[in-house]
């Protein structure tokens, strides 16, 4: 008696069972819900650094010396839907004190401003990325200490 049919129908079987498991687990793309957001211009990453050499940041942190002079937001744009103008907002204690408009191009982009800090401005600070119509992008928090 030839044993091969009735292993193929086994084996057959055990791939189907696994493929109905797979397909409960993970549904169909169609299925899942259209998300909003595709399509748009999506921040990768915002924060503070000392410096910006070669279109690379440097030194990045939340705590900076009074001495460092000037620092440098760093905003780099995982997707970018169509060029477009984003704006970073300079704050010291809740008290917008600069703001730069920075262009970006599709597919992704990254972009800086900078600003020469007074060595009397110890305290909280907060740089808002924003696209169009006021859209936050994001939020980078740091400090001035001595």
């Amino acid at each position: 008696m030839n044993r091969t049919p009735c292993r193929r129908i086994l084996y057959r079987g055990a791939i189907l069972a696994v493929a109905a498991a797979l397909l409960q687990a993970f549904p169909a793309a169609a299925a899942e819900p259209i998300n909003p957001e595709a399509g748009r211009t999506q921040a990768g990453a915002v924060f503070v650094c000392a410096s910006v050499t070669s279109g690379k940041p440097q030194g990045r942190s939340i705590v900076f010396s009074a001495a460092q002079g000037t620092l440098y937001c760093y905003s780099d744009f995982a997707r970018v839907a169509a060029p477009e103008q984003t704006t970073h907002r300079w704050f010291f204690r809740d008290r917008e004190v600069a703001q730069f408009r920075l262009a970006i191009q599709p597919p992704r982009w990254s972009s800086y401003s900078s600003l020469k800090i007074p060595p009397e401005s110890k305290g909280p600070w907060r740089v808002e990325v924003l696209g169009p119509e006021g859209r936050l992008y994001g939020v980078a928090r740091f400090s001035i200490v001595e």
